[in-house]
């Protein structure tokens, strides 16, 4: 019974790790694909002969899921066409600035060869749905914050605390006014930042 159960674990994790590396080479080969039809070098700049490269990355992947969705696919269209929730996912965080600042500045700062592979992270993230596309950014802003303070602090990686970033949808909006404008403002969500100490418990 022992050797089954282990047979079996052993077997799940050959599946995980295949389903990991077709994800990755999906991943790869989107932001290959990507690359070529914006002839993106690892050096051109994110503003380049007057044009936003994130922006045309974006604009290519619409148009490639419009002329699959239409039935007059050109080659390569399939590849660049599934990262279309990934796209909408970027625009709706970092184009429209919803995301934590640690996460805009992260993904506003990628080359445009970068750029790229992140959309294939995110492509491969599965992050379709808007409290899956929440997460996803809350836990890239916790990734760039700690990545950083590991670069700035002399400290063992194990006794440095982390910071977490956490979106809270409300369950009641509040009318925030601006007076300013004389404007009513209804928010969806708030978020928060926060530190952990490397001992304490995600509860706490």
């Amino acid at each position: 019974m022992q050797n089954a159960i282990e047979a079996s674990a052993t077997t799940t994790a050959v599946i995980d790790e295949a389903a990991r590396a077709a994800d990755r080479e999906a991943a790869d080969d989107f932001a290959g694909w990507l690359r070529g039809l914006l002839a993106l070098a690892p050096d051109t700049p994110r503003f380049h002969q007057g044009r936003d490269q994130h922006r045309r990355a974006d604009q290519v992947i619409r148009l490639a899921r419009e002329r699959v969705r239409d039935q007059v696919a050109l080659d390569g269209d399939d590849v660049i066409a599934a990262g279309y929730n990934a796209a909408c996912a970027w625009h709706r965080f970092i184009y429209l600035e919803k995301a934590t600042t640690a996460a805009l500045e992260y993904v506003q700062n990628l080359s445009p060869w970068e750029f790229c592979q992140f959309l294939g992270d995110l492509m491969v993230a599965g992050a379709k749905t808007a409290r899956a596309q929440d997460r996803y950014f809350c836990e890239l802003a916790t990734r760039v914050t700690t990545a950083a303070r590991i670069r700035s602090e002399a400290a063992p990686v194990e006794r440095l605390a982390q910071l977490h970033t956490e979106i809270l949808r409300l369950a009641k909006t509040p009318q925030l006014a601006d007076p300013v404008f004389d404007l009513r403002i209804a928010p969806y969500c708030v978020w928060i930042t926060y530190r952990r100490e490397a001992d304490a418990t995600k509860a706490t």
